[in-house]
């Protein structure tokens, strides 16, 4: 009677676990609310209603631990739904939901269960637009059939949610539960009224009390990749080597080892023996010490046992000497399975044939090579039965401009060049802006720019992600004849970088893939560096020559509370992927964050001016060599961007050779703050402290002695203990003053503050008010209407090229928002002279200006009296039409 007492106040408590059977048949779901009432999204709705003929109901169980959702589907024809097809995602009945646990719409994840339990996850990050994980969480899921109705109950533990910081997890999530029927009546409904699809974040429900997940459970296992040595009965051998991110130091059990993990970034490594060669779907074993709680996860690893492998250490990029390198030696080693000596032969471009025998655990050769003539040369290794042929060039001079890498440099035309460029430029930002930014270098590296022709494979044939490149296969041939016309236009102008991926990890664009296009350029065209953006440089490390990694911060505000989608703590160990490899045939930069995803986030917010210069900070000390913010088009939107760069861009200019050529030391990195100290040759030193964090901390700089001046400021610095440094501030100091002629932090800061009060100062009364108007336009926006009424009058906010009507036309549905004006201000380009109507008892009255007041990128006009309407119109008359603020004055 006791232990039946005991069972049964646990049930009461909840402390016992739901059974994933499909069922939905304990205690506690017939106890929790029920939520039905689906509706078709108003864009799918065929005939006169929009409620699905089989009825949806869904309960949700929140859990210290889990999440459980129960679902029951009615379906009066069972027998025709159990036919489907039983791994088919989109050709049988499903179930998909969505969670978004930050309680915004900055990122969310989505579960699918089909009728036959085929299951399916995928995690979305900045708005849904990239896939930046190869996400695989343990879940768990099951499917219960009855007489006419079929039920799915799924568990999702919080460990699941890996890709949510903490700092961002909420207890008020957003949640929607979709349905298909897609054997039965080809119907899709949803719980949250939509308008098209599934993923209209915006909106999705919102729902409370959900558990708050510890700190000490967000673990994230960031990467894993394989480092195989051998085989063992046909099986790759090795290392699995994996990279773990946690808020709080802790003893695990990793692979059934036990370790300890520090706060921050760990690096794990077990020996591993994979199940085949080639790509596997390996389950990562981490494990709690103290409760055993499971934050594993499944990854997709790549893993392929090379019996003999030649690395170069001359010639450093490659394997070709460019014209003015110095060309007298070839070096490097071999790495071979087992203890069998090594025969190394070099023959060919002018050279006599050398033989090398190398014996022991280090396998090092160097040949002379000072009489090598112009053209290629070929070193073979043997091992037993296994041998590999590696091409060796001297290339000849080459008239057109040419670029390679070398100390991890970007080098241009035979000179090192720390490469600072906006992306996209020209792209979306309109004649006026172009004309101002065509005048204002900025201190950009202008002519460092890609070859002007594509060669990333989705952009030379349609369709070719999803039929071939993202498995681990040769591409097409339609794709090589396309790349051969490209590198023929690449080899006759003047561009410095081919551009092959970008993103390719949020797109899951197999690595082997890519490697063969690398290999065919790199043979086709020696002259040209390859490009790659992306935020997996490890997994992608033999696929491109230099990366641009792009961990946007992605400044938030919600409820008056500063935040980011990323921790500025975490932006470097982007950057270690490639800055810890010692590896100087390739180059690593980044990408620092200059725009706001306002157009599919209402929170997101533009960087800050300190948020620029700190996050840009935490990217160089950790070895970044490289700057291409993003993006060209939101760069003038506001002060701290536009200003910011500027401010980067001379700085970067002005301790070049710093970052380009200094011994860089990393003092230290953690959750708060990190500091570095580079030395040149001469003796100079420069060091860099950055706090990450929103509150003043206090750091010591320990190995930094002497007398540094700082940078771009006024004071001096010989005490490097308890140094305090303010939120987010930056303070850069050399052993010699630097960039004299530039402006203070101090004396910037006031700029940009008082250009901002400009640009909200307009007079405008439509200023900032994108969220209380209603826009129609000739054709689809190209952004939120922010863009319109920014108070920014020379970056593009909409356009229409050819359309025969073309018009803007703004309503404003709540009655305590109908401004009043006697004035209106048109900025674009191309405007002509365009017709305003506004809306008065039903009717369209067109209104006649008493003064009309034009320049080069402005109309204006001035009317007799006062108006006020519930919509507003304007047509224009000229094509290539571009608007940039629209403003109404009293």
């Amino acid at each position: 009677m006791i232990r039946l007492m005991t069972i049964l106040a646990l049930a009461c408590l909840g402390a016992i676990a739901i059974e994933v059977d499909g069922k939905l048949d304990e205690a506690e779901w017939s106890g929790a609310q029920k939520y039905g009432d689906f509706t078709i999204p108003s864009g799918m709705v065929k005939g006169n209603s929009n409620v699905p003929q089989a009825a949806t109901e869904f309960q949700i169980l929140q859990k210290p631990d889990a999440i459980y959702i129960g679902v029951k589907c009615q379906e009066p024809d069972m027998n025709k739904l159990k036919s489907t097809p039983a791994d088919s995602l989109w050709a049988t009945d499903a179930l998909e939901m969505f969670l978004v646990p930050d309680g915004s719409t900055t990122e969310y994840y989505q579960f699918l269960v089909t009728y036959t339990n085929y299951t399916y996850a995928m995690y979305y990050a900045e708005g849904g637009n990239i896939q930046p994980d190869r996400y695989g969480p343990i879940w768990k899921s099951a499917i219960h059939s009855g007489a006419d109705f079929w039920s799915a109950e799924i568990e999702l533990p919080l460990t699941a949610f890996y890709m949510t910081r903490q700092n961002l997890w909420k207890t008020k999530w957003r949640v929607n539960v979709c349905r298909c029927r897609a054997a039965v009546a080809s119907e899709r409904s949803s719980w949250s009224p939509l308008k098209r699809a599934y993923k209209e974040i915006y909106n999705f429900k919102t729902m409370d009390g959900f558990p708050m997940r510890p700190v000490q459970d967000y673990v994230y296992v960031s990467s894993a990749e394989a480092d195989v040595i051998g085989e063992e009965n046909g099986k790759p051998k090795g290392k699995l080597n994996v990279k773990v991110q946690l808020d709080k130091a802790g003893d695990f059990v990793f692979f059934g080892k036990e370790v300890r993990l520090k706060a921050g970034q760990n690096t794990l490594s077990t020996p591993y023996t994979f199940e085949k060669s080639g790509r596997n779907q390996v389950r990562i074993d981490l494990k709690r010490a103290s409760d055993g709680k499971d934050f594993g996860r499944f990854f997709p690893i790549l893993a392929s046992f090379v019996p003999i492998k030649v690395n170069f250490t001359l010639p450093e990029y490659r394997r070709n000497f460019y014209p003015g390198q110095d060309y007298s030696k070839v070096a490097g080693t071999v790495v071979r399975a087992g203890n069998n000596p090594v025969t190394v032969t070099l023959e060919g471009a002018g050279l006599a044939k050398k033989t090398l025998t190398l014996k022991g655990d280090k396998l090092s050769f160097t040949f002379d090579t000072s009489k090598m003539q112009e053209g290629e040369a070929f070193l073979t290794a043997r091992c037993g039965e296994h041998e590999v042929k590696e091409k060796i060039r001297r290339l000849k001079p080459y008239d057109k401009r040419t670029s390679w890498i070398s100390g991890g440099n970007l080098i241009v035309d035979g000179k090192p060049v720390l490469r600072r460029n906006m992306y996209s430029d020209y792209y979306m930002g309109g004649e006026a802006f172009k004309e101002k930014y065509n005048k204002d270098d900025l201190c950009m590296t202008r002519d460092i720019v890609w070859t002007g022709d594509w060669v990333e494979p989705a952009r030379l044939v349609v369709g070719i992600e999803a039929k071939e490149a993202t498995r681990d296969v040769y591409p097409c041939a339609e794709y090589w004849a396309k790349l051969d016309k490209s590198i023929e236009k690449a080899k006759k102008g003047n561009g410095v970088y081919y551009y092959i991926s970008d993103e390719p990890e949020c797109r899951n664009i197999s690595p082997v893939y890519l490697k063969h296009i690398y290999d065919y350029l790199c043979e086709k065209d020696p002259y040209h560096v390859v490009l790659m953006g992306t935020r997996a440089c490890a997994r992608y490390l033999d696929c491109a020559d230099w990366f641009e990694t792009h961990p946007y911060i992605n400044a938030r505000e919600e409820n008056g509370v500063r935040g980011y989608d990323r921790e500025i703590n975490t932006l470097g160990n982007y950057i270690d992927e490639i800055s810890t490899l010692n590896r100087p045939d390739k180059c690593i930069g980044s990408m620092p964050t200059a725009f706001a995803s306002r157009s599919s986030e209402r929170i997101s917010r533009y960087p800050n001016f300190t948020e620029m210069v700190c996050h840009t900070w935490a990217f160089m000390i950790r070895g970044c060599k490289t700057l291409f913010p993003y993006a060209y088009h939101d760069l003038g939107d506001v002060p701290s961007v536009y200003e910011g760069i500027r401010y980067i861009f001379t700085s970067a200019d002005a301790l070049q050779d710093f970052i380009l050529f200094g011994k860089r030391t990393l003092l230290f990195h953690n959750s708060e703050a990190g500091a570095a100290l580079w030395e040149l040759k001469n003796g100079e030193r420069m060091f860099a402290a950055v706090n990450y964090s929103s509150h003043p901390v206090t750091v010591t700089l320990k190995g930094v002695k002497g007398k540094y001046l700082e940078f771009r400021g006024d004071r001096t610095f010989s005490r490097f203990d308890n140094m305090t440094l303010a939120p987010q501030e930056v303070i850069i100091g050399t052993t010699k003053k630097r960039g004299e002629n530039l402006k203070s932090f101090k004396n910037v800061a006031s700029e940009i503050d008082e250009k901002e009060k400009v640009r909200c100062s307009t007079g405008n009364l439509l200023f900032n008010h994108h969220e209380d108007v209603e826009v129609a336009a000739s054709r689809p926006t190209p952004r939120l209407p922010y863009k319109m009424f920014d108070g920014t009058r020379d970056v593009l906010a909409f356009y229409d090229i050819w359309g025969k009507e073309k018009y803007y036309e703004i309503s404003f549905p709540k009655p305590e928002f109908i401004p009043t004006f006697s004035k209106v201000r048109i900025y674009g380009n191309n405007l002509g002279t365009p017709t305003i109507k506004i809306r008065k008892k039903g009717k369209w009255i067109q209104l006649e200006p008493q003064n009309v007041v034009k320049d080069k990128y402005m109309i204006g006009f001035d009317y007799p009296e006062s108006y006020r309407t519930v919509k507003f119109h304007i047509d224009f008359h000229q094509n290539y039409l571009e608007i940039y603020e629209i403003e109404m004055l009293k």
